[in-house]
């Protein structure tokens, strides 16, 4: 806010030296335009070039406007009633050359500072003879410690709505003359005071002198405050708080001080006690008001309380009372027949909760005679959202009525969209907050620019989603209490609540999921679309395939076309992608079950066959919605090689390789989607850590979008919990890929880093955490074709080495040439990658002492713990590798030795594991089954007791399936659904 409409009072002066009195290279005259100062025709004599060398006089009644960016010697405003103002995005600086400075006011003046003004080192003198000086600060006056000085003899009135350094010579109100005086810095809302030297207020005589905090902050640091001379009696002297919404703020623990200047009355509050609280971890001192001032009569119920202060110059301050109105129409539309976004409204409502510590006051319509801020809920009163679905908008709007943020979508998920866009864009709520630990600030206010308008859509991919993928760890830390699922829907809410934030639309819920388990239509009411895998084409669960029945489409079509028309009945109702396809049970080529299929051509015969028939069965129930091909590995395979055709108007999706590279050979085009890992348990990928570098990612999916191949992307993220970095950069290419089409893919993905960190991380540290994260995509393994994970290092030790060598160490028989060929290549590997990591680990670890306290657990988890999951992988390989080869030497106190160190490191990474479980997440790797990092450990533990000759201790089941969570066996006979139905619906027992 500005307190003195359009121009200020004041009088500075800058100057390379002392300028004696009436006296200046350059004095205004105003033959130019007359108001200008960057017009050279104003200046006496006329043609300046504005200098760092050059002194500039204002005289009597002048009003001088800076509104470009200037540097000079100095500046002299005298004389009565002048005025100079710099003007909203223009600099006004003093040289940094000049060493001394006077300047002086002979009556009322006024400055206002809407852009910045730069006194640098040199100092400023404010002086006035009778009248009153006046400074308004909106932009901002940046300055360093100088011997400045004020006036003895005039009022001096700082209102500071921007950001202000302070420090004067001598006292602040300290004053020579006759009659009564008034010193005064008045801290508005947005506005902070930052003191450069210690704060002594003097005042006796009726004069006055205070810092007035209405809203705003004053930083103190570690300066002083000295009132000895300050008369105490008078209400109207000292600190004062005069609005709930202020702060005051010391470096160090200065509680002690601070109660001695409350108990002195040299700091004093107007709303409410004041309590002073310590930060350790930013070794700050805080004062703030502990109470609001006396309530004031009660207002009707529709009329919650008002803000004490507007908010500063083009802001809208909203706070916990500002109401939220949601029509009654849009209202009857959320509670009765759009419950997807009555649940996004919950969700924001809490964020408003953490936020501001009340819940919000929601009204059908603005309290009667309110004039102050209010979110209205989707109302579109212009009609100007963007054409296509899912779009919406924030912005502001001012009317008669005050000041409305308006929350608009063009349908349901744009109404929702909006409503976390709000959290996100204003709120200050990170989308991953649950699963990266990072909760919003508290505030007491939050300003909102006044010019707010942003529109948002339409998206980019039509359809963008997650699929939870082999969810061994979610099923074990958040298990579905009747063991019917996987995990329960409590997660999945989670999950479906991150999906919306990211502005996804459509689920894939779990790796093995029949028709009519409860997770599809949780999904579809949290306001997703449901999709399929290239497994369960339809929703048909083929990995529960009855034993006793046959399985061949070409051979029984009967059997498949009834178990897939009640899949499909299934889903009837719910908006669905549906997917087509033909594979074999078990994740596998149909060939292996139909054996007497032998050649590419009648392989994919059979593919295009069933995939129309397919297709004629959705159409049934469902005209008009999507249904795409993903067609996984061999699929792809023969149709890449044209032995496939697809169903006129199915989607064609291209698979990547599981590492982030995208197997269509250049094929992309108009229409076609993509299935996308970012997290990926497999022989060579990363389950358990980050998979890819999002520079691959902006190249992969930018090559689609170039093309026009945006109709559908799935992304696969495991367990979720551990890829939020990629998974949020392939959703937010989803939403929207303009900004991204333009620039290299190296400079998306190093900007997209940055970004990260400092969202995450801060601003201090965001440059060299990005660094290290561009450090840890960059291993050389990661980065090379085939894209190994760290997977990679425990599936290949059991695979290629223990599960070849165990039987023979057990009988003390010599290993094979190839066990020993293996041991000597993946030594070399593992070898030729550690130094790299350790070089990592160690640049990456002296960082987390430098975070702030609530940021540490993340880094440990996302950062160190993941570094190190893939060192001491490598580590372990390395030195399970050399043992192998001691052992065929005959050197066994050698090959004990790489055992222990082997065994060592795959402790280390469980102990890792254990330092990235905090909080809530404390259980989080107990579910680990698919990599298995117990079963490495356990296969070494019986290595090194054969190497001593030892019984092999006893060791944990080998592999945990996901279905080991569940207990569906009463269900038996129900295929293909979970639950007896009965004429197509579920029976409820």
């Amino acid at each position: 806010m500005k307190s003195f409409s359009a121009r200020l009072v004041c009088m500075l002066l800058l100057s390379v030296a002392v300028i004696p009195a009436g006296a200046a290279p350059y004095s205004w005259d105003g033959g130019g335009d007359g108001t200008s100062f960057g017009d050279a025709g104003n200046w006496n004599p006329a043609g300046s070039s504005f200098t760092t060398g050059d002194d500039y006089a204002i005289g009597d009644g002048s009003s001088v406007n800076v509104t470009g960016t200037v540097e000079v010697g100095s500046i002299r405003l005298y004389g009565s009633e002048g005025s100079l103002t710099i003007e909203e995005g223009a600099a006004l600086s003093i040289a940094d050359s000049t060493s001394g400075t006077i300047s002086q006011i002979d009556a009322s003046s006024t400055v206002t500072i809407d852009g910045t003004l730069s006194t640098g080192s040199q100092r400023y003198d404010i002086r006035g003879q009778s009248g009153t000086v006046k400074i308004a600060v909106n932009g901002t006056w940046d300055a360093a410690p100088a011997n400045n000085g004020i006036t003895d003899d005039a009022n001096v009135l700082f209102e500071v709505n921007g950001s202000m350094d302070f420090g004067i010579r001598h006292s602040f109100g300290r004053v020579a003359g006759g009659g009564q005086r008034d010193h005064r810095i008045s801290i508005y809302p947005g506005g902070t005071v930052t003191m450069q030297q210690p704060l002594s207020l003097q005042a006796a005589h009726g004069h006055t002198a205070s810092i007035r905090l209405t809203g705003g902050t004053l930083d103190m640091g570690g300066e002083t405050y000295e009132y000895e001379k300050l008369d105490l009696s008078d209400e109207d002297n000292g600190i004062i708080f005069r609005d709930a919404d202020s702060t005051l703020r010391l470096s160090g623990d200065r509680r002690d001080r601070v109660q001695a200047w409350i108990d002195d009355g040299a700091l004093r509050s107007e709303v409410g006690s004041l309590t002073s609280r310590y930060d350790p971890a930013g070794n700050t001192t805080t004062v703030l008001p502990s109470a609001a001032a006396p309530a004031a009569p009660a207002e009707p119920a529709e009329q919650p309380a008002r803000p004490t202060q507007a908010a500063a110059k083009g802001r809208v301050r909203i706070h916990a009372d500002t109401p939220w109105i949601v029509p009654d129409a849009y209202r009857r539309q959320v509670t009765v027949g759009n419950e997807p976004v009555m649940r996004a409204l919950e969700d924001v409502k809490r964020d408003w909760y953490k936020v501001f510590g009340h819940r919000p006051v929601v009204r059908p319509r603005a309290p009667q005679n309110w004039d102050g801020p209010m979110i209205v809920f989707g109302v579109t009163p212009d009609g100007d959202l963007p054409r296509g679905p899912e779009s919406f908008a924030l912005r502001v709007q001012r009317d008669s009525g005050g000041p409305r943020i308006l929350v608009n979508g063009n349908d349901t998920r744009g109404l929702i969209f909006a409503a976390y866009a709000l959290s996100e864009e204003i709120l200050g709520v990170n989308p991953w907050y649950f699963w990266t630990g990072h909760e919003p600030e508290a505030r007491r206010h939050i300003d909102v620019p006044a010019t707010l308008n942003e529109t948002f859509g339409p998206p980019t991919f039509r359809y963008r989603g997650f699929f939870i993928n082999d969810e061994d760890l979610l099923g074990r830390y958040s298990p579905d209490p009747l063991r019917e699922t996987v995990y329960s829907l409590d997660m999945l809410d989670r999950i479906c609540e991150t999906i919306l934030r990211l502005r996804g639309n459509m689920i894939v819920p779990g790796t093995f999921n029949f028709p009519d388990e409860r997770c599809w239509e949780f999904a579809s009411r949290r306001g997703l679309a449901l999709n399929m895998h290239h497994i369960s084409v339809v929703g048909l669960l083929t990995w529960r395939w009855p034993e006793d029945v046959p399985y061949s489409y070409r051979k029984h079509p009967e059997i498949m076309e009834r178990y897939w028309r009640q899949c499909i009945s299934a889903f009837e109702g719910f908006e669905t992608v549906w997917t087509v396809g033909y594979r074999g049970k078990h994740d596998r080529p149909f060939w292996e079950y139909e054996t007497e299929v032998k050649t590419a051509e009648e392989r994919g015969a059979v593919i295009t066959e069933a995939m129309a028939r397919q297709v004629e069965l959705i159409r049934e129930v469902d005209p008009d919605g999507m249904i795409i091909a993903n067609l996984w590995e061999e699929g792809s395979q023969l149709m890449h090689e044209g032995h496939v055709t697809l169903p006129e108007g199915v989607v064609r999706v291209w698979a990547d390789n599981g590492g982030g590279v995208i197997d269509d050979d250049g094929a992309a085009r108009a229409g076609d989607g993509i299935y996308y890992h970012t997290a990926m348990m497999g022989s060579m990928r990363n389950q358990l850590t980050e998979l890819v570098t999002p520079s691959r990612i902006y190249r992969e999916l930018g090559r689609f979008a170039r093309a026009g191949g945006t109709s559908y992307l799935l992304v696969n993220v495991s367990d979720v919990k551990p890829v939020p970095l990629s998974t949020e950069c392939a959703m937010r290419f989803a939403w929207n890929a303009d900004p991204y089409l333009d620039r290299t893919d190296e400079q998306n993905g190093d900007a997209y880093l940055l970004e990260w960190s400092r969202r995450e991380f801060g601003e201090e540290v965001a440059e060299e955490i990005a660094e290290v994260y561009e450090g840890y995509f960059n291993i050389p393994y990661k980065r090379k074709p085939p894209h190994r994970g760290a997977n990679a290092n425990h599936t290949v030790l059991r695979r290629q080495l223990d599960g070849p060598a165990a039987p023979l160490l057990a009988a003390g028989e010599p290993l094979t040439k190839e066990i020993l060929a293996n041991a000597e290549e993946l030594r070399a590997f593992a070898a030729s990658n550690i130094a790299y990591v350790k070089k990592l680990a160690a640049e990456a670890e002296p960082i987390l002492d430098r975070l702030p306290e609530p940021r540490r657990a993340f880094y440990q988890e996302h950062v160190l713990a993941q570094i190190q999951f893939h060192l001491q992988g490598l580590i372990m390989l390395e030195q399970y590798c050399l043992a192998l080869e001691a052992y065929d030497r005959n050197d066994t106190a050698r090959a004990v030795a790489c055992a222990e160190q082997a065994l060592a490191a795959c402790e280390r990474i469980i102990e890792s594991m254990h330092e990235a479980e905090s909080g809530r997440w404390t259980t989080w790797y107990y579910g680990d089954g698919k990599v298995n990092v117990e079963d490495s450990r356990d296969r070494i533990r019986v290595l090194l007791a054969r190497l001593n000759g030892e019984p092999p201790p006893p060791t944990r089941p080998r592999r945990q399936h996901i279905f080991d969570y569940q207990e569906q066996e009463r269900f038996e006979g129900n295929f293909p659904y979970l639950y007896p139905h009965c004429d197509g619906k579920r029976v409820i027992e």
